[in-house]
């Protein structure tokens, strides 16, 4: 419950925007809320459908449905409905999902959450049953974005290719540094670090950047790339609350970790008040590498920032991120730089194993669809290779 906060930072809150939500709590116990007052509410800059409700929940959690994304996800699967547009919108939604399902609040709560995505994982053999599975989930609403991830081992962790060898995280500092030192005309156009994490990730270098798509396709073609073992593909539902674009004050403050030498720590610091936290050696240094990028960056990161997985809008500004229709998981660290952030604790998703003995066909679909190294990888030297591939020329 301590992560829901409803009112926002000082800079942005209108002077009632507390008194309003004392308000509601209040006649929320009375049981007696009008439209008016729920509606300026829900208007409070960073509240939304979403985490009110889950606030409703705590107040009254034997007749109030939370719908975070958890649970509309669990209520959508139920082809329930899962959003409202006023507050006796909601609370209809609320008795017809307790009555339909003849579970309390709490206990759809409890069984979206006991939901798991291991629970949930199923064969996909064919685009076909691709597409049946994801059918009424696949578009984008106005409270949260989906997309996807293919791997082509089922066993690989949902991290960041900086953290698969010990010797390249211990590196990182060196690497981003190394990188730009031998090939300063390829970086002279990047204008932030989270910039330069992106063309490093698309020269495959090891970065804190994890690949994702808009794409179900592009997801299942990457799923497939290793034929020996079985993949798997992953489904995110992001909030639109939760979602940065590449400019984002806190992208930048995550970004710039890539500098921090791998002693970095914020153990010893979280429990500080922000003044503090702020005056520390470490959090000064990071401080420094924001400003270099963002000279008017105020004096103020939150420790929470640092350990968080943002999920990233890049610029289109290159033809392999707008093919691939991309976009990024950026991780931040596990109270010290040799551990990245948690990503399940944060997002929820769904997964697909991709058995390997279907590959071969699936890749041969998303062929004909147009969906291959030449067009996903438009760079001349992967068009060749596709083209070689194609005719069997070795």
């Amino acid at each position: 419950p301590m992560k829901v906060h409803l009112f926002p930072k000082r800079a942005i809150r209108k002077i009632h925007d507390i008194d309003v939500l004392w308000e509601l709590f209040t006649r929320i116990k009375e049981g007696k809320v009008n439209e008016r007052l729920f509606q300026t509410a829900l208007n409070i800059k960073s509240v939304g459908k979403g985490k009110l409700s889950i606030v409703l929940f705590y107040v009254a959690p034997e007749k109030y449905v939370p719908l975070d994304t958890y649970t509309a996800s669990y209520l959508r699967s139920k082809k329930l409905r899962y959003t409202y547009e006023s507050f006796e919108s909601y609370e209809k939604l609320s008795l017809e999902v307790t009555t339909k399902l003849g579970r309390k609040p709490w206990e759809i709560s409890y069984d979206a959450y006991n939901q798991t995505p291991e629970n949930e994982m199923s064969s996909i053999g064919n685009i076909i049953t691709l597409f049946e599975k994801l059918e009424t989930e696949m578009e984008d609403s106005t409270d949260y974005h989906i997309y996807y991830r293919g791997q082509s081992d089922k066993s690989f962790d949902l991290i960041p290719s900086i953290y698969r060898k010990p010797a390249l995280i211990q590196n990182e500092d060196r690497i981003f540094k190394d990188i730009i030192a031998q090939s300063p005309d390829d970086f002279k156009g990047c204008v932030s670090t989270f910039e330069k994490l992106v063309k490093m990730q698309h020269y495959s270098l090891p970065t804190r950047l994890l690949d994702i798509t808009t794409n179900p396709l592009v997801a299942l073609y990457f799923a497939c790339e290793d034929e020996t073992v079985d993949g798997k593909l992953f489904r995110f539902e992001i909030s639109t609350s939760e979602m940065k674009y590449f400019d984002s004050d806190a992208v930048s403050v995550v970004s710039n970790l890539a500098k921090r030498p791998i002693n970095f720590s914020i153990e010893d610091l979280k429990d500080l008040d922000q003044e503090s936290f702020n005056s520390a050696d470490d959090i000064q240094y990071l401080l420094h590498e924001i400003k270099s990028e963002k000279p008017h960056f105020q004096n103020g990161i939150d420790s929470k920032d640092i350990e968080r997985v943002f999920c990233v809008k890049p610029m289109l500004d290159n033809p392999r991120i707008i093919r691939q229709s991309g976009a990024f998981f950026l991780y931040g660290i596990d109270g010290d730089k040799s551990k990245p952030a948690h990503l399940k604790f944060q997002y929820q998703y769904k997964t697909y194993v991709i058995n390997k003995a279907h590959k071969k066909k699936i890749r041969k679909q998303l062929e004909a669809l147009g969906i291959d190294k030449s067009t996903l990888f438009p760079e001349v030297e992967h068009v060749a290779e596709h083209i070689k591939d194609k005719y069997n020329i070795t």
